[in-house]
C-alpha cells in the first residue's frame, strides 16, 4: 500500500492513525510527477478535487504509473457539481474521452451502494490498463 499527497499533514495524520505504516510508502509529492509502478490504484476523491482541465493529464499519468494489465478502480461523480471549486463533477460520457486511449473497461456503471444523499450521482469504475 502506498499513499501519495502533495501536503505533509495528511501523511502525518495517516502515520499517527496507522502506527507502523512504512515511511517510504507515505509519499509527499506531486501525483503528476510521480514515477512509481503499480498493479492497482484506488481513486478516492482525487479526480473530483483537481481542475477539470487536468483530467486528460490525470488519465495519462494513471496509465504511466499502472502496469499493463493493472487496474484503476474507484468512484467518480456522475453529476454537475461546482464550476469554480472542488468538488468538480462531470458525466460518464465525458470521462470516456479521458480513459479510452489508455484503458479497457471492466466495470463502468452507476454505483449501487452509494450513501442515500449521493445515490444516482456516483459512477463506479474498474478500468484495466491496455
Amino acid at each position: 500500500t502506498h499513499v501519495i499527497d502533495l501536503a505533509k499533514e495528511p501523511l502525518e495524520n495517516l502515520k499517527n492513525r496507522a502506527v507502523g505504516f512504512p515511511d517510504n510508502q507515505a509519499i509527499q509529492g506531486d501525483f503528476f510527477e510521480h514515477k512509481g509502478q503499480y498493479d492497482l490504484v484506488l481513486e478516492q476523491t482525487f479526480f473530483c478535487a483537481i481542475s477539470p482541465s487536468l483530467r486528460a493529464d490525470y488519465a495519462k499519468q494513471m496509465a504511466a504509473i499502472i502496469k499493463p494489465g493493472g487496474k484503476l478502480a474507484g468512484v467518480l461523480f456522475n453529476a454537475s457539481m461546482n464550476a469554480d471549486h472542488p468538488p468538480f463533477g462531470g458525466t460518464a460520457e465525458e470521462y470516456r474521452s479521458y480513459f479510452d486511449p489508455y484503458f479497457d473497461y471492466c466495470i463502468y456503471e452507476a454505483c449501487r451502494n452509494s450513501i442515500d444523499r449521493r445515490m444516482g450521482t456516483e459512477w463506479f469504475i474498474e478500468l484495466v490498463r491496455k
